[in-house]
């Protein structure tokens, strides 16, 4: 569950609107701490044949979800880790973004 000051919900529900959109293939949301928001949502998509930037699909969510819900972050990948029962590792997840965060932060 993902706690955005004080207004919950799961990370199901902005997986479901990104995965309704046309170029995207795969998705997966986590919650991120936050300092102003205590925890904001972050979403990890593969896309299809067909491209997409970030603006696209933060407005095609814009139309399908209420604002606290809208992910902070997209980070686009090739694939999503996944165990050999085919359920993604949002462990992995976490640690990718923790490393893209330090990586940013160094630069």
């Amino acid at each position: 569950m993902i706690n955005n000051e004080g207004a919950k919900f799961y990370p199901i529900e902005l997986e479901n609107v990104l995965l309704s959109h046309p170029a995207v293939a795969e998705a997966a949301v986590l919650p991120w701490a936050d300092k102003r928001h205590g925890q904001v949502a972050v979403a990890f998509v593969v896309r299809n044949s067909q491209s997409t930037d970030n603006k696209d699909l933060i407005a095609y969510c814009q139309e399908h979800i209420a604002a606290y819900k809208l992910p902070a972050m997209i980070v686009h990948l090739s694939e999503l880790p996944k165990n050999a029962m085919g359920k993604v590792i949002k462990n992995s997840l976490r640690d990718q973004l923790n490393t893209r965060l330090r990586n940013r932060k160094s630069k």
